[in-house]
């Protein structure tokens, strides 16, 4: 599970800063006027893949780390997932039944 865990931080890693840096990109474009309808769509399409990425970035590390803090890697890696299922389910929920709400 400990090799699972360090595939899973070296692969997401460079997805975090490509998907972090067009996505940042398009929110700073899109503020400043410079684009307005492909940085708005890039926006909204990458926000949830790049939450997801990072989700699976941080949390692999942290169990990663909890692991050697501790000499067990179930625990913290169980309590890592049901964490950042939540959160992910969170930005579910704010990006597809709050729009509207946050919107206008």
């Amino acid at each position: 599970m400990q090799k699972t865990l360090q595939n899973i931080e070296e692969m997401a890693f460079p997805f975090l800063v490509v998907l972090g840096f067009i996505h940042l990109s398009s929110v700073f474009l899109v503020s400043q006027g410079v684009v307005d309808r492909l940085g708005w769509i890039l926006f909204q399409v990458l926000d949830l893949p790049f939450i997801l990425v990072a989700l699976l970035y941080g949390l692999s590390k942290l169990a990663l780390t909890l692991e050697e803090a501790t000499g067990n890697l179930k625990v913290p890696a169980a309590i890592c997932t049901g964490f950042g299922v939540l959160l992910f389910l969170i930005a579910l929920f704010f990006n597809f039944a709050l729009t509207d709400v946050l919107i206008g």
